[in-house]
């Protein structure tokens, strides 16, 4: 455990306080996030964020937020993908209504914060190969280059955006969604893919039945793209085939994550419902199947999934003992690898693979610490 409680206190109020964003909101939300090369993890909350070398599962970096004398409202942290840069988009109540926003940008090696920038848009966030990042709040999307950093350049900033713009794994696309020419409000809601080597112009529209904001991402080949509206329903695209959707799934239950998975069926999708997770393959005709089913008192059921080590972390609620567990299951058989608590009653399962999958950051009995993905063992404490 620990040699440090109070250490350990203030960082585990840390990662379940901060709501990072991906490029499905659902996908990565558990509070902590690796850097895309495995060196770095970033974690918010509390009114600030640290930055940890994995290898040495020490704090490099540490900065908290206050103008005025005021914390921000919200706020969301994200890392390059070399490690170097993290990115805060922030919200400060000002008077009345009114609400200030702004965009920090912080080098980590030199351990400074390098651009400041009073913007409408309050949150950014990296891709995944740290070759754009993209932004949105209030109707509005904003997508930089992140090539000439610390230089922060608009390459396109949009005002009828209703999502936050989702990045392809490669960054060659971007999803954007806006309302509908009749009525951008109210109507049905577009997904407008840009081309991102092509200077952003559109190359296709696609069309949805959703209404007002929705949650989309692409596939892992970017031959594909996932959209919800966090209710009950999901649509998915080819981004081979005409505009319409190839599968509609209008579910009875309430969907808490939806994500792409790709395994012996082909490419399907992996849901997490309220009370149990279930597998739909996507180019078959076969029927969906149940993976994990949670406890009677359970609730909140969450799913994180890695599709380069095919695993997938299971996070579920336990009311009548006011504690979490999580499951990490192996995706190619759906068998239970490794069963977890978290080490203090009423904390929240929180968990995110490496980049490589080859390990997880997790809240567990041993603590917060660095695990073995193929067996759930712990290898390194994070301190």
């Amino acid at each position: 455990m620990f040699r440090n409680p109070l250490r350990w206190l203030l960082l585990i109020t840390a990662l379940q306080a901060f709501q990072p964003c991906s490029s499905l909101a659902f996908d990565t939300d558990q509070g902590i996030q690796f850097s895309q090369d495995g060196t770095r993890i970033v974690t918010g909350g509390g009114g600030g964020f640290m930055v940890f070398s994995v290898k040495t599962g020490k704090r490099v970096f540490q900065h908290r937020f206050k103008e005025n004398g005021l914390w921000p409202a919200r706020h969301s942290v994200s890392i390059s993908s070399d490690g170097r840069y993290a990115v805060a988009g922030l919200s400060y109540a000002g008077a009345g209504t009114e609400v200030h926003h702004r965009i920090e940008l912080f080098d980590i090696n030199k351990g400074k914060r390098v651009r400041s920038l009073v913007t409408p848009w309050p949150g950014v966030w990296f891709s995944k190969d740290g070759k754009l990042a993209v932004g949105n709040v209030a109707g509005g999307s904003v997508i930089w280059g992140c090539d000439k950093l610390p230089d922060l350049e608009p390459l396109l900033s949009r005002r009828d955006s209703r999502s936050v713009p989702s990045v392809s794994p490669d960054s060659a696309l971007i999803a954007i969604s806006v309302g509908s020419a009749k009525n951008s409000s109210k109507g049905t809601v577009e997904l407008q893919i840009l081309d991102a080597k092509n200077e952003l112009k559109t190359s296709r529209i696609l069309k949805t039945s959703f209404e007002g904001k929705i949650k989309c991402c692409f596939s892992p080949d970017s031959s594909h793209l996932l959209v919800t509206d966090n209710s009950s329903k999901v649509e998915v695209f080819s981004l081979a085939e005409p505009s319409e959707p190839i599968a509609s799934l209008g579910l009875a239950k309430r969907i808490n994550t939806c994500q792409f998975i790709q395994n012996s069926s082909g490419l399907s999708l992996i849901i997490a419902f309220p009370n149990d997770v279930r597998v739909w393959p996507i180019d078959s005709e076969k029927e969906a199947e149940q993976i994990f089913a949670g406890s009677e008192s359970g609730h909140g059921i969450r799913a994180v999934v890695n599709k380069t080590c095919n695993r997938a972390l299971i996070s579920e609620f336990n009311i009548s003992e006011s504690k979490s567990t999580w499951t990490l299951i192996d995706l190619r058989d759906y068998q239970v690898i490794r069963k977890f608590k978290p080490n203090r009653p009423g904390s929240q399962p929180i968990a995110v693979f490496s980049p490589s999958g080859e390990t997880f950051l997790a809240v567990a009995e041993e603590g917060i610490g660095i695990y073995d993905s193929s067996a759930g063992t712990l290898v390194k404490e994070i301190f």
